[in-house]
């Protein structure tokens, strides 16, 4: 079903999976497949939970790893926990248990890390088991432990153990470079480059790299890409070289090749990556120059803009936000959300919210402002639908900004007084057009029957259900939000910012694989 998801428009995929489900019936195999199509392929969170449910009620026994999801689901940790010590599973399912359990962003890290080394004693030879906790100690920035797991490995084993072997020792040279310890690295790493792995050849380029033996580092790079040509990582490994050579205008064509994609997560983290290996600690004109280089060469704004949200992701504001105010002026639409991201990293930046709202006004012009509640509202920085755009009235989109305005307060729950009182005192007269009886409706001054009567065309059908969804969710209505989410992307108004909005809510639910009553209590701490 992914694959149909990548290559089939919505309706063409939503008939494709009704067809697939038509097709099946009440077996625990089927009810499975049933319930891992509706969730995040088709984002109905409620049939994957009904279908995962009845699954479990039916075969348990033969469903370890999904009794294990479901816990984790439901939020029970301490259940996955358990699962990872418990000697009388077997290995498989420890495994799983101790994935799912890192995965889990609110577990106790001590717990998890006392976990993980309890199944490691049990199967000590099991170099999987590592891979998933050293992963977490790098996340973490525990390189000497790290280190520690991962020679107490080697010391067991040889080159015999094949590509588990050849992965320890890429391991232990990407810690030891993390560490600056390049040398100790290349000694690593330099043994299993004859394997053509690619983590080798790749690690073993960046470390000659920072070695400044950039020759024999463009050889293997090269090397790397003729080898793997779709790998991002790969090329994001010979971009790296590049830069360390001084070949700016060779980027380019590097990272938008004929044939292949990057795509923005693998520019925001591998691209952003070598880039920051490169510039981040040299001046500031430098990184600018690679920077321009890319966008003269052909590489787009909208793309380009990903180095500097990994450059934000890695704690580098002032960077992120230098890259990010090289990028055009917004002259429309299209270019107020790179404006407002440069606004987010010159605030983290220089803690000067102030200094931060001065520059973005000087980069989105007046008769924008109103269009720009729009993005702001995308992007969660709502304290811009009152300080940027501080007049909407009288104007092409006023209405709407005030709309967003109280759509944000009933997401966030959040408002200072004055702003709260400006807000009801806008909405307390009685009468308006749509966008005015939504915000009356958000705001509790009007029923919920006199706002659905509002969804007479297909695109008041997808403004009014997903405004419908946020009062829900402000309340801590999930489930109900849920399902107004879900008849907004019925409505197929695609190109209307509401339905970007609940299916990035859907989406972001559905990637966290939590309840939606686990979510509803998580929402409300």
């Amino acid at each position: 079903m992914n694959q149909l998801r990548e290559h089939l428009d919505q309706e063409e995929f939503v008939s494709a999976a009704a067809q697939y489900v038509r097709r099946l019936d009440t077996r625990p195999d089927h009810q499975s497949s049933v319930a891992s199509t509706a969730g995040p392929n088709l984002f109905d969170l409620k049939t994957s939970d009904k279908y995962y449910r009845s699954l479990l009620d039916m075969a348990s026994s033969d469903y370890g790893r999904t009794a294990l999801w479901m816990a984790r689901y439901d939020g029970d940790y301490g259940a996955v926990l358990d699962g990872v010590v418990d000697q009388r599973q077997e290995p498989g399912i420890r495994k799983r248990a101790l994935e799912l359990i890192i995965e889990a962003d609110l577990a106790d890290k001590a717990a998890i890390r006392r976990s993980a080394r309890a199944l490691i004693n049990d199967h000590p030879s099991d170099w999987s088991i590592r891979r998933m906790f050293i992963d977490f100690l790098e996340e973490e920035g525990d390189y000497w432990e790290a280190l520690q797991v991962i020679e107490d490995w080697l010391s067991r084993h040889d080159r015999g153990d094949g590509f588990d072997y050849i992965y320890a020792r890429t391991a232990m040279a990407r810690f030891h470079h993390h560490l600056g310890d390049y040398e100790t690295a290349l000694k690593y790493v330099e043994p299993v480059v004859d394997s053509w792995q690619a983590g080798a050849i790749g690690r073993a380029a960046i470390v000659l790299g920072a070695l400044g033996r950039l020759d024999e580092a463009r050889e293997l790079a090269d090397r790397l890409v003729r080898r793997y040509p779709g790998s991002a990582w790969g090329r994001s490994v010979l971009a790296e070289i590049l830069w360390r050579q001084g070949l700016q205008d060779e980027v380019a064509p590097v990272l938008r090749p004929e044939g292949y994609t990057i795509w923005a997560p693998d520019w925001r983290e591998h691209v952003a990556r070598a880039f920051l290996a490169v510039f981040a600690d040299k001046p500031v004109e430098e990184a600018q120059a690679a920077f321009a280089a890319l966008l003269a060469r052909g590489v787009p704004a909208w793309r380009a803009d990903d180095i500097a949200a990994g450059a934000y992701d890695a704690a580098r504001p002032d960077l992120a936000f230098v890259l990010q105010a090289m990028l055009p002026i917004a002259r429309s639409r299209n270019g107020i959300y790179q404006q407002l991201l440069g606004y987010r990293y010159l605030k983290a930046s220089q803690g000067n919210h102030e200094a931060a709202l001065r520059w973005l006004r000087s980069r989105i012009p007046t008769n924008l402002l109103n269009a720009a509640a729009l993005e702001i509202f995308s992007l969660g920085e709502d304290e811009l639908l009152w300080e940027l755009v501080t007049r909407p009235e009288g104007r092409q989109y006023g209405e709407n900004a005030w709309l967003l305005r109280a759509a944000a307060f009933i997401r966030s729950g959040q408002l200072a007084a004055p702003r709260r009182r400006a807000l009801y005192a806008r909405y307390e007269r009685g009468s308006g057009d749509a966008y005015f009886m939504m915000g009356r409706y958000l705001l509790g001054l009007e029923s919920e029957e006199t706002t659905l009567a509002l969804a007479t065309t297909p695109q008041r059908r997808c403004e009014v259900a997903f405004y419908m969804g946020v009062k829900a969710q402000g309340e801590g209505r999930y489930e109900d939000a849920h399902d107004w989410y879900l008849a907004v992307r019925e409505t197929r108004q695609m190109r209307d910012y509401e339905y970007g909005w609940a299916t990035f809510m859907l989406d972001e639910w559905d990637d966290r694989d939590r309840s939606l009553a686990v979510l509803a209590r998580e929402g409300r701490r």
